[in-house]
């Protein structure tokens, strides 16, 4: 009985590490177009925020009257596969302690400084469990962090790419299969008068 409850309480505790990290790539199980939705925001500085793959490809600012909480970005040129490494960015401000840039992938900012020194953890990570991720950073500055994770809140997902449908690689196929067809009923017909 004893290591039963052991063996549950390894797998409990388990399954609660790997469902949220600290910062990481982010890996799909299949290959598809790139979809990031901007869920929430609790900052009042207006973060820019959007995909990083390798440069920076800005969605918009959490502030955007044109883009609010539930904009879909359903970018044509940003691919997903198993293989590749997908990551997220949120750029603050320059609030009088410089403009940092939080990758989802990275502990810090891009270029530390005394004000935002590395190895200050800002993005969180949970895996939604359905080929898609939620990505909630924290955007203060080293002396002030809050470690709330609400500050810029994305969802980001990978789209199936639809099955291609086979086609007949010629007409040969097909005309082949019907002289086929007429070959053996002529075969069997003749067959059938010689008995």
């Amino acid at each position: 009985m004893k290591k039963t409850w052991i063996v549950l309480a390894v797998l409990v505790i388990f399954a609660l590490v790997s469902t949220v990290s600290a910062y990481g790539p982010m890996h799909f199980t299949n290959t598809g177009h790139l979809i990031v939705t901007y869920l929430s925001k609790s900052a009042d500085w207006n973060s820019e925020y959007g995909i990083y793959s390798p440069t920076l490809l800005s969605l918009g600012h959490i502030n955007d009257l044109n883009k609010p909480p539930g904009t879909i970005f359903n970018e044509p040129n940003e691919y997903c596969s198993p293989s590749s490494n997908v990551a997220v960015y949120i750029t603050v401000p320059d609030t009088g302690h410089g403009s940092p840039t939080y990758r989802s992938d990275v502990v810090g900012p891009e270029q530390p400084t005394l004000a935002y020194p590395a190895g200050f953890n800002h993005a969180q990570i949970t895996d939604n469990h359905d080929n898609s991720y939620t990505v909630s950073f924290e955007d203060s500055w080293a002396y002030s962090i809050d470690h709330d994770f609400n500050d810029v809140v994305l969802k980001v997902a990978c789209t199936q790419d639809p099955m291609a449908t086979p086609e007949f690689p010629s007409m040969a196929l097909p005309a082949a299969l019907i002289v086929g067809l007429i070959g053996a009923i002529l075969f069997i017909k003749g067959t059938k008068e010689n008995e």
